[in-house]
């Protein structure tokens, strides 16, 4: 669509224009009235229509999707790193099923993440997508990047969430003193 007044390019242009210092003295700054012809008045009521501002889109930052085991229908998250396997090493899984067991809970109750796998992701990011109640942390190496460093085998209460950071089991296996320092503190978790 194309005009000849100057004065409707208000309608078209939703941003604000300046003029150049060499084209301020062709107008003197007083505002001119709008005379519109006659086919142009009739387009008029479009162009208002056209020129109302359309919404910009939000762009949004995709969400991370992570890859765990367990159905985290009790908002238990639990954070292991094991390197070579997807979730966990099959012994270290079955004692950390025993462990549930005596706590009345199955893998459907938690979502065990394998932290080796989301190096590039942090602390928020497992928050955010998990919205964990209760937090177990099994090893130094699971410790997620961002967070502050948790105590040993000490419940804390953070934020809106209960959370214990202990041994991994490779630790807890062969050191019958960590595995019973766990459990202790995984009663009351």
């Amino acid at each position: 669509m194309a005009t000849d007044n100057p004065a409707l390019l208000h309608y078209f242009l939703q941003d604000d224009l300046y003029l150049l210092n060499e084209d301020k003295n062709a107008y003197d700054g007083q505002q001119k009235p709008i005379i519109v012809p006659q086919a142009e008045a009739e387009v008029l009521p479009v162009i208002e229509a056209i020129a109302e501002p359309i919404p910009t889109p939000v762009a949004e930052t995709p969400k991370p999707n992570f890859n765990y085991l367990g159905g985290n229908k009790k908002q238990f998250l639990i954070l292991v790193n094991y390197t070579g396997n997807e979730h966990m090493a099959e012994a270290h899984l079955k004692a950390l099923e025993s462990t549930l067991t005596r706590k009345t809970l199955a893998i459907e109750d938690v979502a065990i993440l394998n932290t080796a796998k989301y190096t590039a992701n942090n602390h928020n990011d497992f928050i955010g997508f998990f919205s964990p109640v209760k937090l177990l942390i099994l090893g130094t190496p699971a410790i997620p990047a961002g967070m502050a460093s948790p105590q040993l085998n000490v419940i804390q209460q953070l934020e809106n969430r209960t959370q214990l950071f202990t041994h991994s089991f490779d630790e807890m296996l062969t050191d019958r003193e960590k595995a019973k320092a766990f459990w202790e503190q995984m009663k009351n978790l």
